[in-house]
């Protein structure tokens, strides 16, 4: 699912954050979120991470196929957590 690819990247390039080998995505979203709540910044979208790994496990492993309309309101999750002002770089 494309977009776990790009929560990765927004993560990986905005907070550092990275899944550690052997995380599963569940796992790591549960991680994403914390770190996420924790920077006023972006809390109120903190449940992204589960909503995007969610769609991940429903259409990798369960089978489905994702509907558009789903497909374009995570789209427009992920570009609300891109414009927000956020970084744990120096």
């Amino acid at each position: 699912v494309a977009a776990y690819g790009r929560l990765l990247s927004l993560l990986a390039r905005r907070a550092r954050l990275r899944p550690r080998v052997g995380q599963t995505p569940r796992e790591f979203a549960a991680e994403a979120r914390r770190l996420l709540l924790s920077l006023p910044a972006v809390a109120a979208i903190a449940d992204l991470p589960d909503q995007v790994v969610d769609l991940l496990y429903r259409v990798r492993y369960g089978g489905e196929t994702a509907a558009d309309a789903e497909s374009r309101a995570v789209g427009a999750r992920l570009d609300q957590l891109a414009a927000l002002h956020f970084s744990l770089s120096p």
